[in-house]
């Protein structure tokens, strides 16, 4: 398919979005809240007559009558790593960009790119970033090749790949938990709180789930925080789980009616 389509919460109805461009598939949204009057939401492409490289539309949200307009072409294969990062001013935002063998921070203003930050070759082949945070000040980088701490223009301050006798440090997912403590996912171990203050994780987590405490062992694709601190985690086989972060323990529930579905 490749309609984007807005839904209004009063009248229950969705309307289409005009694109000029033919033959994209939207593969994710990313909302932009801007110090301006001005929000907007990019739409990445998965693919479209661009080459190789995907295609990025931003659209204001705060007009009525507003087409998406293409601002970039972007080569990258992994929407879920690429996240906005604070500290700009005015129109203008920074965008973290996994790239094969790295990354890049792109700064945008106004609907155009204005630079590029490279810093590729910072990881090893097939080890390109899974996931990212930013905290406001630092960016914290997962790949197969461990966590990275980063500046916020993606220079590398301190890299861990080692944590006791696990093996590897294959991260897929990193969420905020409690102040300077995140919450990391690692493949295949579960999920870790990791202390930004002391560049070192604390512990394992061990979660509520079906009557008993346990190692959460589903492969995490993704997690997000809501503002009612509800964390959401994303499986590759299982669904979606949720559990509130206001709790002392973890107690995780199955969204999901069918348990058999992989979630991004």
């Amino acid at each position: 398919s490749t309609a984007v389509q807005k839904y209004s919460p009063e009248s229950g109805e969705f309307q289409k979005v005009n694109i000029r461009y033919d033959s994209v598939v939207f593969s994710d949204f990313l909302l932009i809240d801007l110090d301006t009057s001005r929000n907007v939401l990019l739409f990445l492409g998965q693919y479209g007559k661009l080459g190789n490289f995907y295609p990025l539309f931003e659209m204001d949200i705060t007009k009525d009558d507003n087409d998406p307009i293409l601002i970039d072409s972007i080569p990258t294969y992994n929407f879920n790593a690429l996240r906005k990062i604070n500290g700009l001013s005015g129109d203008s935002y920074n965008l973290f960009i996994p790239q094969e063998g790295g990354w890049e921070v792109r700064e945008y203003k106004g609907g155009n790119r204005k630079k590029i930050y490279p810093f590729l070759n910072q990881e090893s082949k097939n080890r390109e970033p899974n996931a990212s945070y930013y905290d406001g000040e630092f960016l914290w980088i997962g790949s197969a090749a461990g966590l990275t701490k980063a500046t916020s223009l993606g220079d590398t301050l301190y890299k861990l790949d080692r944590y006791k006798e696990l093996t590897s440090l294959n991260i897929t997912a990193i969420a905020p938990y409690k102040e300077n403590i995140l919450l990391v996912s690692i493949d295949k171990e579960g999920l870790f709180l990791f202390d930004t203050s002391k560049n070192g994780f604390v512990r394992k987590v061990q979660v509520r789930l079906d009557g008993r405490t346990q190692n959460f062992s589903y492969r995490v694709t993704g997690m997000i925080v809501d503002k009612e601190e509800n964390l959401w985690i994303s499986t590759e086989s299982k669904g979606v789980f949720y559990t509130n972060l206001s709790k002392n323990r973890f107690s995780a529930h199955l969204l999901n009616s069918d348990p058999n579905t992989s979630a991004y």
